[in-house]
């Protein structure tokens, strides 16, 4: 038969199906095998660590990691022959990416290294072109501290277990031993803290976090048992006690990190000042004002802070505020308070696996009653916050859900003087100050029941000009707090502010270095005197209860809670 013969019969075929029923359905057929064909050879599986053992050895071992999707090695062309190593893949150790002569043997699924000499406790994870695999924490047997048989010296707090040696932010620690106090009061708990990068540049005995009250952090203290949460900002690290200004013995703790990641970028230094004066008008006999001063709020992100004062308060730290006192207060009497403190401050940059994030938050503690619960006047049962509350798309995780909550509250209209100071009233005229934006959010995420906060401060922009600010925190177990700052997200700039490629992107998990914080959530603030007057004032730059208290005869008095001034900046 002819080629033109063979041809036209294929042609008849080919006509045949096409006008029979069967044609589209084949079709769809064909196309759906070429691409599971093709998206076969194109998918690529993110490597991951099932197990690393020992996690717990010394330099010299030898450290099997055992897994998938690690990547075949390559065939050095040497006259060995031996094989190595992927080019493009990588074992790291405390974030030290191990050099060729470490490996051993690596193969698909299971990888063979020494451990190097100069090894710090810390995440294994394995790198390549696919991505970066999950951590398993290994710990240097170096590192951990020789138990002693007792405490150094009398009274001195010791520790003589803690368990479990790994956890997450938010898990339950158990910490024995003797001298620790009966009970909390001053006494704290410290973590290692985070590295503010990823090279050890910083000693432990510098980067160290306690365990925070404000989060309830502290389940239970006796003289012999502390329960402690693991705090926001934890790595791992050394953990130990301060009991009565003494420092205990250390165990090595290793933080884990399956639900995400928080890293720092840029950082800064500034030399603020911030002041409060008071001017008597009409006082006589015996009389007292309180003046209930913030404090910077100290975090991972916010850190070495020091102060100088012009006079000492009565409380130096109560809350993360100050207090002072003015007495027998005289007609015409003038008064100021000035502090100024050292900070560096850092930006925070998060990255969260969005399939281990659940809504499994402990619904029966006092943390998470305090951050799913109304807001000064702003009630989270109020009819109109239901009607907005219907927006929100509830996804699968709280992640998911804050980000919905985020994407409706940015798209208000900036202003910095708005109507009222109805924040719901605001919201439904789409527009609103920073404080707006920030209560809504919180509000709208503790209505989902995800633990959030609003955030009090001041935003830097032409390196010495501030301005009152205000965003919002929401929380995620078994990672922490994760900021959002809706204004900056809706497009919103102040002056030289550093520029980022997407704004509706990065302000939802990231916050920049030129945010300065006083308060995280709303500082509970006691009566002092039983006949005492407290004084609240709305949007300050510190959310608190209350600011001052007057007792005793004063009949007129006026104050100025000035706001932050720049001194320096690094």
């Amino acid at each position: 038969m002819s080629e033109k013969g063979i041809i036209g019969i294929i042609k008849k075929i080919l006509s045949k199906i096409r006008n029979s029923s069967i044609f589209i359905p084949l079709l769809i057929f064909l196309v759906l095998v070429f691409l599971y064909i093709s998206t076969s050879f194109l998918i690529q599986f993110r490597p991951i660590i099932e197990s690393i053992e020992p996690e717990i050895g010394q330099p010299g071992d030898i450290l099997i990691i055992t897994g998938k999707y690690f990547g075949n090695p390559a065939e050095n062309k040497n006259e060995n022959r031996i094989t190595l190593k992927p080019v493009d893949s990588s074992v790291y150790i405390s974030h030290d990416r191990l050099v060729l002569s470490d490996y051993i043997m690596w193969e698909n699924n299971k990888i063979s290294v020494r451990i190097p000499s100069n090894v710090a406790s810390g995440p294994v994870f394995v790198e390549s072109k696919r991505g970066k695999s999950n951590e398993i924490v290994f710990i240097n047997k170096r590192e951990i501290p020789i138990v002693l048989s007792g405490p150094a010296g009398p009274g001195q707090p010791y520790i003589s277990s803690f368990s479990p040696i790994e956890a997450s932010v938010s898990d339950v620690v158990t910490i024995t031993g003797i001298n620790f106090g009966m009970e909390k009061g001053n006494n704290q708990v410290y973590f290692t803290l985070a590295a503010a990068s990823t090279t050890r540049t910083e000693t432990i005995e510098d980067s160290y976090i306690a365990a925070s009250s404000s989060d309830y952090d502290y389940i239970s203290w006796t003289d012999n048992e502390i329960k402690v949460r693991v705090p926001d900002g934890a790595s791992s690290g050394k953990v130990w006690v301060n009991a009565n200004g003494n420092n205990s013995n250390s165990f090595y703790f290793g933080k884990t990190e399956n639900v995400g990641t928080r890293t720092f970028g840029e950082k800064r230094g500034y030399k603020i000042n911030y002041d409060v004066v008071l001017g008597v008008d009409n006082a006589d006999g015996e009389n007292s004002i309180y003046f209930w001063i913030p404090r910077l709020s100290s975090s991972s992100e916010q850190r070495n802070i020091e102060y100088e004062r012009n006079l000492t308060p009565e409380l130096d730290n109560y809350s993360n505020m100050m207090l002072y006192r003015f007495s027998n207060l005289k007609d015409k009497e003038n008064k100021v308070v000035s502090i100024t403190a050292w900070l560096e401050r850092y930006e925070i940059l998060t990255k969260i696996n969005r399939e281990k994030v659940t809504w499994d938050y402990a619904k029966d503690t006092q943390f998470y009653r305090e951050y799913t619960g109304d807001l000064y006047d702003l009630k989270l049962n109020d009819p109109r916050l239901n009607d907005i509350f219907k927006e929100v798309v509830r996804g699968r995780d709280p992640y998911t859900t804050a980000e919905s909550i985020y994407n409706i509250v940015k798209n208000m209209n900036y202003t910095d003087n708005p109507f009222g100071n109805n924040v719901i009233d605001n919201y439904l005229r789409k527009s609103g100050d920073s404080y707006t934006y920030a209560m809504i959010f919180t509000a709208l995420a503790r209505k989902a029941g995800i633990p959030s906060r609003p955030v009090a401060g001041f935003l830097v922009y032409d390196n010495t000009k501030t301005v009152k600010h205000f965003w919002s925190e929401f929380y995620i177990r078994r990672f922490g707090w994760v900021p959002v700052d809706a204004v900056l997200g809706d497009g919103v700039t102040f002056g030289n502010m550093p520029q980022v490629e997407n704004p509706r992107t990065y302000y939802f998990g990231n916050l920049d270095s030129n945010h300065i914080a006083f308060s995280r959530g709303i500082l509970s603030v006691p009566i002092i005197s039983p006949t005492g007057k407290t004084v609240f004032r709305d949007k300050m730059y510190s959310l608190q209860t209350s600011y001052e208290e007057l007792s005793g005869n004063i009949k007129s008095y006026r104050s100025w809670w000035n706001g932050l001034k720049i001194l320096e900046w690094w």
